[in-house]
């Protein structure tokens, strides 16, 4: 099942820095790695971020880039 995932690309440091210059995201509750994982998904066509995370669901939601099972 995991095999036939496939691969994102991986945002660089630049463009996690102008991504969060883009986007108001300060006091969130999101880290590096959740906004990594953000940007990431947005450069990545047709990704979407499965997540548990709630404060991270609701920025992938936002963004309109939230798994959904519909």
């Amino acid at each position: 099942m995991l095999a036939t995932l496939k691969p994102k690309k991986d945002s660089t440091q630049q463009e996690v820095l102008v991504f969060i210059e883009q986007h108001p995201l300060f006091g969130m509750g999101c880290g590096w790695i959740d906004i990594n994982l953000l940007a990431s998904v947005l450069i990545s066509p047709e990704s979407v971020l499965w997540t548990e995370d709630k404060r991270l669901a609701k920025l992938a939601k936002h963004f309109d880039i939230a798994w959904s099972e519909q």
